[in-house]
């Protein structure tokens, strides 16, 4: 739960601070991370169709994202790293504790504790307070919390009964899935590129 929350923290962190590609770019190097604390922490060597189809996936979000960092921005980049490999260590976590039987419910419901009570401490260390709550508002909050919810329980499913690298590599899809939504719902228009790049983030899936 804390390994999730700081690595949630400093993915919104860098994604206030960088371009949102770069962001995302470097918060999707989770994968990777996960496959070399399998090396040199578990002793554990992937396959090399695994490790190709962690590196093809990688590719295509870097190629669909064509992320940038500025000179002066290394540190915020460092910081969005940072965010892929707490993010690895709390996937790995979660597959553990699925190994000792916890249930996913349960997963979810301290992850969210513990995440909820780190934004309140940032959000009061910030003085940052809630924008008025509205019709509007509330009504996007309470959606982006049942998909969030619905989400990470999926996820924490996935990590809890299968393969750590097999869903790391799958989670690459959420990248193209998203590219498709600014596709379909705000009428982005995609070079061919950004295609071809979705094509392997399938591929590797």
């Amino acid at each position: 739960s804390v390994l999730g929350s700081c690595s949630m923290l400093l993915f919104f962190y860098a994604i206030a601070h960088l371009p949102l590609p770069t962001a995302i770019t470097l918060q999707n190097t989770s994968p990777l991370f996960l496959m070399l604390i399998g090396m040199f922490w578990l002793h554990v060597m992937p396959g090399r169709s695994q490790a190709l189809a962690i590196g093809i996936g990688f590719i295509g979000v870097v190629l669909l994202l064509r992320p940038t960092l500025a000179g002066e921005q290394w540190f915020v980049g460092m910081l969005g790293l940072l965010s892929g490999l707490a993010a690895a260590a709390a996937q790995y976590n979660i597959h553990e504790l699925g190994k000792a039987g916890e249930p996913e419910w349960r997963i979810v419901f301290y992850f969210s504790l513990v995440s909820g009570l780190f934004a309140l401490v940032w959000m009061l260390l910030r003085l940052e307070w809630p924008v008025p709550l509205t019709l509007k508002n509330t009504a996007l909050l309470l959606g982006l919390a049942l998909f969030a919810t619905a989400g990470q329980y999926c996820l924490t499913r996935a990590f809890r009964k299968g393969k750590s690298l097999v869903v790391a590599s799958l989670s690459y899809l959420t990248v193209a899935i998203t590219s498709l939504y600014g596709v379909i719902f705000w009428g982005d228009v995609l070079p061919l590129t950004s295609y071809v790049a979705m094509g392997l983030i399938a591929l590797a899936g």
